[in-house]
């Protein structure tokens, strides 16, 4: 048989466990604080790639002009698609 120190021992754990568990489950179920998460990871990106474009601009203007015409063919394409399916 456990002795009571060793069973209060596994309780905390197992108490501390559960916690977590239930912290893990509430934050899956908070859409609203997931999609807050995703935004601002994807904000944090976007500006992070806009730095680097920038900084190579500055390095090299030619790359300042191929991203301005991908980015329009890219526009381009999109607004061609979208288009086509209405």
């Amino acid at each position: 048989m456990k002795r009571t120190d060793e069973l209060a021992t596994e309780i905390a754990h197992t108490r501390h466990e559960l916690g977590e568990t239930i912290d893990a489950l509430a934050h899956k179920v908070d859409v609203k604080a997931r999609v807050s998460d995703v935004a601002s990871d994807v904000a944090a990106e976007a500006r992070e790639t806009g730095e680097q474009i920038a900084e190579r601009a500055r390095h090299n203007p030619m790359t300042l002009l191929v991203f301005a015409v991908s980015a329009a063919v890219a526009v381009a394409v999109v607004v061609i698609v979208r288009g086509r399916r209405s």
